[in-house]
């Protein structure tokens, strides 16, 4: 670690004036202290904001690649709906890759039996940085439904 010079040099007047001692203070020259230190900069919001519609396009486009000649089976959807979260969080990580998002995929799978479907959820976020976004998808054999959050990390 480099020692920290003083701006001013301090010389010592040798002369004394009872229990006082006399100093004078005269400014260092600016060519010694050459060598400027900068402060970090840190980004207070996102470079490459978060599009809504971007990622109900991308989730869109993952469910009918995944889902589209399938019918329901309720062993192999659990399984699917992992593929489906996993491969719609690896794109939109691959589309924002330089942004500082985090991402929350959910996926749920329903059979279709003319049932209403309810789906409650919270969170806590900031509503100027962190975007939500959600597409439903159905099939005559099921529903699915796909909810994305995401969560900008300073």
């Amino acid at each position: 670690m480099e020692h920290r010079k003083s701006m001013f040099s301090v010389e010592r007047d040798h002369r004394k004036f009872g229990f006082f001692e006399v100093f004078s203070v005269k400014p260092m020259s600016v060519e010694m202290n050459k060598k400027v230190v900068y402060e970090s900069s840190r980004l207070l919001g996102p470079k490459n904001p978060f599009s809504r519609d971007n990622a109900e396009k991308i989730m869109k486009e993952t469910m009918e690649e995944f889902l589209e000649d399938e019918c329901y089976e309720e062993k192999k959807m659990k399984s699917l709906a992992k593929q489906i979260a996993n491969e719609i969080r690896y794109k939109l990580k691959v589309a924002y890759v330089k942004s500082r998002f985090k991402f929350v995929v959910t996926v749920i799978i329903a059979e279709n039996k003319q049932q209403d479907l309810i789906v409650s959820r919270k969170q806590l976020h900031s509503v100027k940085t962190d975007v939500s976004a959600e597409v439903s998808y159905e099939r005559p054999s099921f529903v699915a439904h796909v909810y994305t959050i995401a969560f900008y990390q300073e």
